[in-house]
């Protein structure tokens, strides 16, 4: 597949819009730092590094069943989340993740699912080589770049309360930041890849607690995303808080491959039951 950006003469006759003026949209003027998801030097922020995919258990049992409902885990998918379509990020209401805020004229909305599909915004708009947006690389539209506000309140399970806790998105598109209970806990783009955080500290135990995700339509990874795509927009897939440190039982071989010295797998392994 050839990424290419679609200059004025592979469009015919179709002019290319000009870029806006560089301080204004059509609410008011640009941001002083430039936002997150136009910035090329920002992929992420604050997630933790990435892993396979898996959930803990409580017993080997439990995990030997493969039933989902038995896992360390809380599903946060649903249609109980509230949300707001703004034309541009710059038109999104300000201070939506704050406890306080007033969105009960906001409408519901199936998570995961794709906002085009369940009326709001336009399209979907398929796109093979040619981009959906003014093509100026990398910088991403500032004005028609639509932006998905969502909120949602959920509490901790019992049985979960002392643990560290994750929150992790299998995908959303194609960037977005996520706050708990007013403070933000990250960012991340890249449409298809998990993103994970450590919101251990953020979460209040026994209490109801906030959870509100900004996604926005274009970023500049659009420029390598949007190529033979659907633009629909969307959290992709499920959403769910993952309990405990990744490493939980290791069980060894009795037997290991000559060519695998069991000091080379054990190498970095800070866990001291497993050094013996």
């Amino acid at each position: 597949m050839v990424i290419r950006a679609v200059m004025p003469a592979d469009t015919g006759s179709q002019q290319l819009p000009a870029r806006p003026d560089a301080n204004e949209t059509k609410s008011g003027v640009y941001p002083a730092q430039k936002p997150d998801w136009a910035n090329l030097s920002i992929l992420h922020r604050n997630t933790l590094p990435p892993r396979s995919s898996f959930v803990l258990y409580n017993t080997r049992d439990d995990a030997l069943s493969r039933d989902p409902k038995k896992a360390k885990a809380q599903c946060l998918s649903g249609d109980r989340w509230q949300f707001h379509l703004a034309n541009s990020p710059f038109e999104a209401p300000a201070g939506f993740e704050n406890p306080a805020f007033d969105s009960g004229k906001w409408t519901k909305i199936e998570v995961p699912g794709m906002w085009q599909m369940q009326g709001f915004g336009r399209g979907p708009h398929y796109t093979n080589v040619q981009y959906p947006f003014n093509v100026d690389p990398p910088h991403p539209p500032y004005t028609d770049n639509e932006c998905g506000s969502y909120l949602t309140r959920f509490r901790v399970l019992d049985d979960v309360q002392d643990d560290q806790l994750r929150l992790r998105f299998e995908g959303v598109d194609s960037a977005f930041h996520v706050w708990v209970n007013g403070r933000e806990v990250g960012y991340s783009q890249g449409s298809r890849n998990p993103s994970e955080f450590d919101i251990t500290e953020y979460v209040a135990r026994g209490e109801e607690n906030v959870l509100a995700v900004r996604v926005y339509q274009f970023c500049d990874g659009s420029y390598i995303e949007d190529q033979v795509s659907e633009n629909l927009k969307r959290i992709c897939r499920r959403l769910l808080t993952a309990t405990g440190s990744m490493v939980a039982e290791w069980y060894l071989p009795r037997r290991l491959p000559t060519w695998l010295p069991e000091e080379d797998l054990l190498r970095g392994c800070n866990d001291p039951d497993l050094a013996r």
